[in-house]
């Protein structure tokens, strides 16, 4: 099982295994990698778990951890895209 938390500063995402090791920040910083050198990347949640090979789960938390985190946001067409905000940041 996948902890996550994040609030709403640039660095402040933080995930775990349920044991509390092996911070998943390499996830994390590859997500922010992938989205910052491809500004028009836009994800459906099966596409994303397809590209980082994550279980489903996983997949769904640290990207909800990043909206929340404000990096991205969910379009109406329930794709992930990086936000304003995040390319900033980014």
């Amino acid at each position: 099982m996948l902890v996550v938390a994040a609030s709403h500063s640039f660095s402040s995402v933080v995930a775990h295994d349920e044991r509390g090791e092996g911070p998943a920040v390499e996830t994390i910083t590859r997500i922010r990698r992938d989205f910052g050198l491809l500004p028009g990347l836009a994800l459906t949640l099966p596409q994303a778990r397809r590209l980082w090979a994550l279980p489903d789960t996983e997949c769904r938390e640290l990207l909800d951890a990043l909206v929340a985190d404000g990096f991205l946001r969910m379009r109406s067409d329930a794709r992930y895209v990086m936000c304003e905000a995040g390319r900033r940041l980014g």
